[in-house]
């Protein structure tokens, strides 16, 4: 069951009310609970030295009182596995202007490549929900593994789920520092950017096409490698703190289109190549390898999503992985 921050905000706001409903869950057959704790706005539900903390949501203020210890003692009370649930690379909700990056971390956000209006800080594009900050920047990375890690070191939570641990979409990132980064990864200089990656193109029938630069398939690689290395790093620091702590992620289970916010959870084993024409075959060895066929269904409020737990041996080959399929894709 997954447990929304803001849905959800004034009704957790008590710990009677928290402890009647992961009552309800376990009466429900319900087994795990993930307890969203550091929504979209980049914000989380406990002090932290890091981020800021969520005390009030569409004029109410939550009463002052152990909000993520009160839940993890009823769910385990229940004997139910209930994890932190992480919102990693979105930084900011553009519909209520709440978020660091619109102050602290307006340096991080990312740059997007927006169709007929060229490249476009996230804060500046309107009518966006929700902004993203540069997955491919160090102190991005850094920032939100120290929040995981402060997470993990300070809560008995059972596991860590990863959410929007991805690039925003296909339009991201288009930054000078990107851009650097990946010169750097294929050894060359790019004469033309972003047309040389992808070219937003007028067709005759008056849309938008995307056609592929020559360097497409290298910038869907490098991005791909961006959020492995992340997720990598993310589990390494994990286990040196809780070897027990378990690392799960949400990930979109429409797998042939998914290249496009960066993310490959398919088998190390399985060539991409021979199914789908925009990755190369040495994304393989690069990206979320040995993907788990055995996908339990666990009941989710609002949306329907399938679930595999990564359980990472010590060399950090991922064997299984979290899928799921929202209701709303555009999220």
């Amino acid at each position: 069951m997954w447990l929304d921050c803001s849905a959800n905000f004034e009704r957790f706001s008590y710990p009677d009310s928290i402890r009647y409903y992961v009552e309800k869950c376990q009466e429900a057959g319900i087994t795990h609970l993930v307890l969203d704790i550091k929504d979209n706005t980049g914000e989380v539900l406990y002090p932290s030295k890091y981020a800021a903390q969520k005390k009030n949501w569409k004029n109410f203020d939550r009463p002052d009182f152990d909000f993520i210890n009160t839940f993890i003692e009823a769910a385990h009370a229940h004997k139910l596995i209930v994890f932190a649930g992480m919102n990693i690379f979105a930084d900011g909700q553009n519909i209520v202007k709440r978020g660091a990056v619109f102050d602290k971390h307006k340096k991080w956000q990312a740059v997007n490549y927006v169709p007929r209006k060229g490249l476009l800080p996230v804060t500046e594009i309107e009518g966006k929900p929700t902004m993203f900050l540069n997955p491919a920047l160090k102190e991005v990375q850094k920032y939100e593994i120290d929040i995981i890690n402060e997470v993990v070191r300070n809560y008995a939570f059972d596991g860590i789920m990863l959410d929007r641990a991805r690039y925003d979409c296909i339009d991201s990132d288009f930054s000078q520092e990107s851009k650097k980064m990946f010169e750097k990864f294929i050894g060359k200089k790019i004469n033309k950017f972003p047309e040389d990656i992808l070219e937003w193109r007028p067709n005759a029938e008056g849309n938008i096409d995307r056609v592929a630069g020559p360097y497409y398939r290298e910038w869907l690689t490098w991005r791909a490698s961006i959020i492995y290395h992340f997720i990598k790093d993310v589990r390494s620091s994990i286990k040196k703190i809780n070897p027990n702590c378990q690392l799960a992620a949400y990930t979109g289970a429409w797998y042939p289109t998914y290249f496009e916010v960066g993310v490959n959870w398919a088998s190390r084993n399985y060539d991409v190549s021979k199914d789908f024409s925009w990755l190369r075959l040495i994304i393989k060895t690069m990206v979320l390898p040995n993907c788990s066929t055995s996908i339990p269904m666990v009941i989710i409020i609002g949306m329907l999503r399938l679930m595999i737990i990564i359980n990472l041996p010590e060399n950090i080959k991922m064997r299984r992985i979290v899928i799921s399929l929202p209701e709303n894709i555009y999220l």
